[in-house]
């Protein structure tokens, strides 16, 4: 069986979004802490309730494990080379109940703010194509909301996902939420709050 957090990522691959130039919000956020820090520390550890942590899916993540999932692993792995990835952090939480939803959050880190940047720059294009709904994120400095659907007859069919990306410094920063039983947005945007106020 795929593990939960390539599960998810097998849907929301090639969905990170983007801004056309231009329209970013203006302002900056606070700053963020120095290329080095413990990746782990930056990332909540406490989901919504209902929800139990996946300890083998709560790990660093090298770039081999980055790509996992995605629809071109070697298109994904010259993109996150080319932007500097230097190291990652995930955590996965499954409900504890029957319904198969998960909550996923990652933290990558690259060598510099602009490869944090452009890593989140990079999947403009496919979330148009795809038809991936955005949402706005208030409250969030940056922040981008996707919804997307699982295609019919891939792993986790039926399932939505309402995934919440930004940039701090030289870090990506996601979390997301779906399954079979999809949970609102607002679930997403307090998850992505959470996130927030751990990643400064």
């Amino acid at each position: 069986m795929k593990r939960l957090a390539t599960a998810a990522l097998a849907i929301l691959a090639g969905c990170v979004p983007s801004v056309p130039p231009g329209s970013a919000p203006t302002g900056s956020p606070a700053p963020s802490p120095p290329l080095g820090t413990n990746l782990a520390a930056l990332l909540f550890d406490e989901p919504l309730p209902g929800y139990v942590v996946v300890p083998d899916e709560t790990r660093a993540v090298t770039l081999d494990e980055a790509v996992e999932g995605a629809d071109d692993p070697e298109e994904a792995r010259a993109r996150l080379s080319t932007h500097g990835f230097v190291a990652g952090f995930t955590r996965t939480w499954t409900s504890d109940d029957d319904a198969g939803n998960v909550i996923y959050a990652f933290v990558y880190e690259f060598a510099g703010d602009e490869g944090a940047k452009a890593d989140l720059d990079a999947g403009l294009g496919e979330a148009r194509r795809d038809g991936s709904e955005t949402f706005d994120v208030p409250g969030i400095e940056g922040a981008i909301g996707v919804t997307k659907a699982a295609a019919a007859g891939t792993e986790g069919d039926d399932s939505t996902f309402h995934a919440i990306f930004f940039v701090r410094g030289p870090r990506l920063y996601l979390v997301a939420i779906g399954g079979p039983t999809e949970p609102s947005r607002q679930n997403a945007i307090d998850l992505a709050l959470r996130m927030d106020a751990t990643a400064r």
